[in-house]
């Protein structure tokens, strides 16, 4: 039997819209199907990027796949079994009394197990007065013999009360003055600690870089890779290891590469974390942090992505000779049709017959590419097409107050393409069938098409785009989580 349970999400300014990717990911980690989470007809619509939802119904097959979710999630706080909602406390305790007469209510509520109320809202907090007055609200749904356990009930009962979200500069006339809606319900899965990825935050981790990933995000990226024990996760722009930290933690076997070899030797890149108590003799290598968290070292090399140095079995003349980068318009969309053109070029049968021939062996790849100046920096390839004249380097300039600081920001987000491009290559070829790619793009959200700039990603030819979640930033710009799948490969 189906479950329809109540999903309640944690709200976090920045990961807000990660939040139904990553309770699909884990769903179909499951062995759930993603699209039978959700559902018009059985009252379980799948919610929009624009609704600032803390709370969506979603269809489960059992209870313990709801836990393992929980268990794993960042962005989801609790499943809850609901059993009476309603925009007054009057309506719930109706609708709970109907739902949920005695007979049913004494599964959970009896002489032999211990329960316990827990109050929250969305956009809303309680003093322990308006708490108090919450819970005798439903105390006729009680016979006064059932034991109680604060600490650790058998059954926990969830009072929850979401509130249009308000901002702090609001005014007082402005703030909602009633919940939308209130739900009664029973914890299906719920966390069995506190968030158990603090132990990684940035502000206790022993060495940080320079733009080491933030803690929550990796996370959330390692989610959408659905890296398991014994997967091989490849980092090609490792830096100081936060993404190879989070899929080692999922029990992943980590490998990374990386152009800087002064982040992977911590020679005056990476730090010391200040906040951090620090042995006398302590270094700054990127495989410090894995020793402190008793995290198996990953094995880094020092290389470019653009030129990459990995063997791949059975490969027998290399990689297809790439055509010479054309000149294109000054705009996003331009390198995206450019980028378009040239993965079809590369889908031929010439690049096909490579990806016959050759044994993938990586599960995932995980990596936020060094876009832009970091970009800038970071090419040392062999193909001529990232050999760049010194005439066309002039975004670091535009970037840094020279020139048009339009057309600079155009030119970061057209070198994008250029990595992408190369990133997905590598994808298709040294990932098996299923595996996944997962990657940070950045976006222009003032004037450019955000649909535009995401074509490059649309349309590869042996990879599938699961998801696209978009994070926004200062300054009218975003990136984007992207998701992709490896096709199964043709036979023979």
């Amino acid at each position: 039997m189906v479950l329809r349970v109540l999903c309640w999400w944690a709200y976090h300014n920045d990961y807000f819209n990660f939040r139904v990717e990553e309770l699909e990911s884990l769903a179909s980690m499951c062995g759930w199907d993603p699209s039978r989470l959700w559902s018009e007809e059985g009252g379980c619509p799948r919610p929009s990027r624009q609704e600032e939802l803390a709370f969506a119904y979603v269809h489960l097959p059992d209870e313990s796949t709801a836990s393992r979710i929980v268990d794993r999630a960042i962005t989801v706080k609790a499943f809850v079994e609901v059993w009476g909602e309603g925009s007054t406390y009057d309506e719930v305790l109706s609708d709970a009394q109907r739902r949920f007469p005695p007979d049913k209510r004494r599964t959970h509520l009896n002489e032999t197990t211990t329960w316990a109320f827990q109050i929250a809202g969305f956009g809303k907090t309680f003093t322990h007065g308006e708490k108090v007055c919450r819970m005798n609200h439903f105390r006729s749904l009680f016979t006064e013999k059932e034991p109680t356990d604060i600490n650790n009930p058998t059954t926990l009962l969830y009072i929850l009360e979401d509130w249009a979200h308000s901002i702090e500069f609001m005014s007082a006339s402005q703030r909602a003055k009633e919940p939308r809606k209130i739900y009664l319900g029973r914890a299906v899965a719920r966390p069995r600690k506190g968030p158990w990825w603090l132990r990684y935050d940035l502000t206790c981790r022993p060495v940080l870089g320079p733009t080491t990933m933030d803690n929550e995000l990796a996370f959330l990226m390692a989610n959408q890779a659905q890296v398991r024990a014994g997967n091989v996760v490849f980092d090609p722009f490792v830096g100081t290891g936060g993404l190879l930290i989070a899929a080692s933690h999922f029990g992943g076997v980590c490998m990374g590469s990386d152009i800087d070899i002064r982040v992977l030797k911590g020679w005056g890149v990476a730090r010391l974390n200040k906040e951090v108590q620090q042995p006398n003799d302590a270094h700054t290598t990127i495989f410090r942090n894995f020793r402190e968290y008793g995290l198996p070292a990953p094995e880094v090399i020092c290389s470019d992505n653009a030129a990459w140095v990995w063997r791949l079995p059975s490969i027998e003349d290399g990689p297809p000779s790439l055509p010479a980068q054309r000149k294109h318009k000054h705009t996003p969309a331009a390198a995206a049709a450019e980028s378009t053109s040239t993965s079809d070029s590369w889908s031929s049968p010439h690049r096909r017959s490579i990806a016959r021939r050759t044994l993938p062996w990586m599960d995932a790849i995980v990596c936020d590419p060094p876009y832009g100046i970091r970009a800038g920096a970071r090419q040392a390839g062999h193909l001529k097409k990232n050999k760049k004249p010194l005439k066309e380097r002039g975004r670091e300039e535009c970037l840094n107050g020279g020139g048009d600081s339009t057309a600079g920001l155009f030119d970061e987000l057209v070198e994008s393409y250029t990595i992408v491009k190369d990133l997905m290559y590598f994808a298709s070829v040294a990932l098996v069938d299923g595996g996944r790619l997962v990657f940070l793009l950045p976006v222009e959200l003032r004037e450019a098409d955000l649909d535009e700039q995401l074509e490059v990603v649309r349309h590869h030819p042996e990879l599938e785009l699961l998801a696209t979640s978009l994070q926004f930033l200062a300054g009218g710009l975003g990136r984007v989580l992207v998701t992709m799948r490896r096709r199964r490969r043709e036979q023979g």
